[in-house]
C-alpha cells in the first residue's frame, strides 16, 4: 500500500525542517509527499525545499496563495493518487519513526476500515506531555472518532489520522474551506457518521504547542457567529443521521467554537465582555463579580454560561 503525505505550510520556516527530518525517518517508505505552501510571507518555502533535498524525499511542492488550510490540504487530496492512504501532517508536528509501520500494519490487519490513527503527544516547553484516555498502552480498538474523542481531550489528532482517499470521494467530503478553526475537526466528525476507525493507542504523532498559530491560516480566534451558523446548519442537514455518539461530539464542537471566542478576548477586557449578559440580571451580576477575579476564571465562567444558552438555542 502507498501513502500520500500532506503537509499544509504557512509561515512554519522554523519547524518545517523537523517534520521532513521525521518523515526521512520512516521505517516504512512506500509514500510519496505533497507540500502546499499557503501563501506563506516568511522562508518557509524555501525551507521545505531545502529538507526535501537534504533528506532525499521524493514529492511535490506546490506553492499558492493564502486560501486557509482546508483549501490547502483539499489541493493536495486532488493531487494524490486515487488508491493512496491520505496520511495528514502539520508543518509543525512530528512522527515517530515507526508512524507509517503501525498504520501499515493496520490497515492490513483491518482492511475493511477506511480511518485509522495513533494516539499522539504534547511537546510544551521542551517536555513531552501525554494524557491519559482509559486505553491500555499499545491497545488496538475499533471506535468510531465520534466516540473516541471526547472533552476536555482528544485522543488523536489530524497528525496522527489516515484515511482511504476513496473513502473521502465517495461521501463527496472534503476539509470546509473558509472555516477559521476546528476545520478538521468537522472534517472527522462528518466523516466519522459514515466510517468507524481502528485506533492504536500508542504516541506516534508529536504537536509542539511552542508555535503559536495554526497551520495555515492568517486569521485568529473562530468568529462565534460564524460557528454557531455552520453548527446549526450541521445540526439541520445531519438531524437524521446524528447518533448518540455523534450528538456527543456535536456538543464538542459547541464547545470548541465557544472556546476559541474566550480565549481570545484582546480586544476588549473580560469585564466589558460581561456586559452581553445584562439582560439576566443574575447571571450578570455573577459575572460582573467574577471580573475582579483572574480573567482565565471570568472566561470559564462565562464559557460555561454560554455554552449552555447555545446549546439550547441549537436543539430547538
Amino acid at each position: 500500500m502507498k501513502f500520500s503525505i500532506i503537509i499544509p505550510l504557512y509561515n512554519k520556516e522554523n519547524q518545517v525542517k523537523r517534520c521532513i527530518k521525521s518523515i526521512a525517518k520512516q521505517t516504512y517508505s512506500n509514500y510519496a509527499v505533497i507540500i502546499v505552501n499557503d501563501g506563506s510571507t516568511d522562508n518557509s518555502l524555501l525551507k521545505a525545499e531545502e529538507a526535501t533535498k537534504e533528506f532525499g524525499i521524493s514529492g511535490t511542492i506546490i506553492d499558492t496563495k493564502n486560501e486557509g488550510v482546508s483549501a490547502a490540504r483539499n489541493r493536495a487530496i486532488e493531487l494524490a493518487g486515487d488508491d493512496t492512504y491520505l496520511a495528514f501532517i502539520d508543518a509543525d508536528d512530528a512522527w515517530d519513526p515507526k508512524y507509517l509501520e503501525n498504520m501499515a500494519e493496520l490497515i492490513a490487519k483491518f482492511p475493511d476500515f477506511n480511518i485509522f490513527a495513533s494516539s499522539y503527544a504534547w511537546y510544551k516547553q521542551g517536555k513531552v506531555v501525554r494524557h491519559k484516555n482509559g486505553y491500555k498502552d499499545g491497545e488496538i480498538i475499533t471506535t468510531n472518532y465520534n466516540d473516541l474523542s471526547s472533552f476536555p481531550f482528544l485522543s488523536c489528532n489530524m497528525s496522527s489520522v489516515v484515511v482511504a482517499k476513496a473513502a473521502i470521494f465517495s461521501k463527496k467530503l472534503l476539509f470546509p474551506t473558509g472555516q477559521k478553526m476546528g476545520e478538521d475537526l468537522n472534517f472527522l466528525f462528518l466523516l466519522s457518521i459514515f466510517y468507524d476507525m481502528v485506533f492504536v493507542n500508542k504516541p506516534l504523532s508529536f504537536y509542539y504547542i511552542e508555535t503559536i498559530g495554526n497551520a495555515t491560516s492568517t486569521h485568529g480566534a473562530m468568529d462565534e457567529q460564524y460557528g454557531l451558523k455552520e453548527l446549526k446548519g450541521k445540526n439541520t442537514y445531519l438531524g437524521k443521521t446524528l447518533q448518540a455518539k455523534d450528538r456527543s461530539f456535536f456538543d464538542y464542537l459547541l464547545w470548541f467554537y465557544l472556546k476559541s471566542r474566550y480565549k481570545c478576548l484582546d480586544f476588549r477586557s473580560v469585564r466589558e465582555s460581561a456586559f452581553d449578559f445584562k439582560k439576566n440580571g443574575l447571571k450578570f451580576l455573577l459575572l460582573y463579580m467574577m471580573t475582579f477575579f483572574p480573567k482565565s476564571c471570568a472566561r470559564k465562567a462565562m464559557l460555561a454560561f454560554d455554552y449552555l444558552k447555545q446549546r439550547r438555542k441549537l436543539n430547538e
